[in-house]
């Protein structure tokens, strides 16, 4: 996550084409400020190429974080907040089974039109909460927590003793859905995989390989194939027991650590905190994933009626594609245009959409550019060990996919659950993003690879090939 000009949060990833990331974007800007407390309504996304940047308002993003840590300060004020949160996850996740369940072939142009503005109002308002609240936390809540931390340990400890204690109290006492699904995965082969076992496992965990980067139809087929491919590759018996009893061990660890330094209970309290956040991450992940299948299929829908494929289509809004099935004609130049360059800002009401040479002009002005020379970059640590390889940089899952080899150290952004895969042949894994609680961090864990996040500029400064050594115990990447 980069700060750049003191005004943008910003995020980078793999060619995320407009249509997929508008129900974040607008969520935010329609729903955030009533969700979250405070304004909550500037979004930006922009690309150029492969390149993709989208970010929320720095100043909006950091007032929510410090108001999100007000809110849980108590128990009955933390109970709520996370109970809110709950309400809206349920009611986005139901409109977005209602979608997928639903013959979208029968319905007639004014109908998609229709069901489109119904679902971007059941699905908008956990978007407009959740996108902006767990970003928030990410960028807020970890410092808060350091601080807090250091007043109450020895004032004698070393950086690294102290960074090891703080790495274990906040490792999060919640197993990703990850690992249940392979847990689950591996007691339905345990049961001789039935095909009830491969119906439930798709029904539960259909959603996993989606995400902003990949929109595809999910079958029960595709699901079986998995199954089966993970049977085929099976981890040892030793690693799945390890993965079982990661939990159990972090509470373990926590509650020595706790009893030793003899912290105190407001210390308790902000760990649960921490724990909870952990979990709704991969619940919004969970949310996210099946409003953009929801969306996804209207997209789908739309374009067999118009005589239009879905990836041409995806590179228009919502109300550009009403236009579309009403009658206008379709802009193919501009479709060429966007794919190039495109720059979209959402400002309270509004939605400034811009292609060509004046989106690049915008981008530009926006984010700047810059290339910063070094030879070693900090970021946290959220495991530990050392590895010596080469660096696999890679701007999107596709790109990580083709590049990383078994013993490769995997730099990008931030990985997502499409990365899984490449994440496990990975050697060690360093994000831009994130904190103690993201995708990254979480699954290393369980994946006991050496991992570094929030290096905010490790993709921009490490180059394919760099050979580099990555310091998990004190949170170091270098290049040697």
């Amino acid at each position: 996550m980069n700060s750049i000009k003191q005004k943008w949060f910003t995020y980078t990833r793999g060619t995320i084409p407009a249509y997929r990331l508008e129900i974040a974007l607008r969520g935010v800007q329609v729903f955030g400020t009533r969700y979250n407390g405070s304004r909550a309504d500037r979004a930006l996304y922009t690309v150029h190429g492969q390149n993709l940047t989208w970010g929320w308002d720095e100043r909006q993003l950091f007032t929510v974080g410090r108001k999100i840590i007000n809110k849980c300060s108590t128990k009955s004020g933390q109970a709520r907040h996370f109970r809110d949160i709950q309400k809206l996850i349920e009611h986005a996740n139901q409109a977005s089974e209602k979608v997928r369940q639903m013959d979208l072939r029968r319905l007639s142009n004014d109908e998609l039109i229709k069901l489109n503005l119904w679902l971007f109002q059941e699905t908008g308002p956990a978007h407009g909460w959740l996108d902006f609240d767990i970003d928030a936390v990410d960028a807020v809540f970890e410092t808060f927590l350091i601080d807090r931390l250091r007043q109450e340990l020895p004032q004698g400890l070393s950086e690294a003793k102290f960074a090891e204690i703080y790495k274990q109290l906040a490792t999060p006492i919640h197993q990703t859905y990850v690992a249940e699904e392979e847990l689950a995965m591996d007691q339905a082969i345990r049961r001789g995989l039935r095909t009830a076992d491969v119906h439930r496992l798709y029904e539960r965990y259909w959603w996993t390989p989606l995400g902003w980067e990949e929109a595809r139809i999910i079958r029960e087929d595709d699901y079986l194939k998995k199954t089966v491919h993970f049977r085929k590759n099976r981890p040892s018996q030793t690693q799945l027991n390890k993965m079982a009893s990661l939990v159990q061990r972090a509470a373990e660890n926590r509650k020595k650590l706790l009893k030793k330094y003899r912290l105190s209970s407001a210390i308790r309290h902000w760990l649960a905190v921490l724990d909870r956040y952990a979990y709704y991450h991969d619940r919004r992940k969970e949310m996210q994933c099946r409003s953009i299948y929801a969306f996804h299929l209207w997209l789908r829908a739309a374009g067999r009626q118009l005589g239009i494929s879905a990836k041409d289509l995806e590179w228009f809004y919502s109300h550009e594609i009403f236009r579309f099935l009403r009658g206008q004609k379709f802009n193919r130049r501009e479709l060429v245009t966007r794919k190039k360059t495109m720059f979209v800002l959402a400002n309270k009401s509004r939605l400034t959409i811009l292609s060509g040479r004046r989106a690049l002009t915008k981008r530009q002005q926006t984010l700047g550019s810059f290339v910063r020379a070094v030879a070693e970059l900090k970021g946290l640590g959220v495991t530990s060990g050392i590895v010596r390889a080469r660096a696999r940089v890679c701007n999107g899952v596709a790109e990580a996919s083709r590049k990383v080899k078994g013993g490769d150290v995997l730099i990008c952004g931030m990985t997502l659950p499409e990365y899984v895969p490449v994440m496990k042949r990975a050697a060690a894994i360093v994000t831009d993003e994130g904190g103690i609680t993201c995708h990254a961090a979480i699954v290393a864990r369980e994946l006991h690879k050496p991992c570094i996040v929030g290096t905010k500029i490790a993709t921009k400064v490490f180059k394919d090939g760099d050979k580099v050594e990555v310091d998990a115990s004190e949170g170091v990447i270098r290049k040697l």
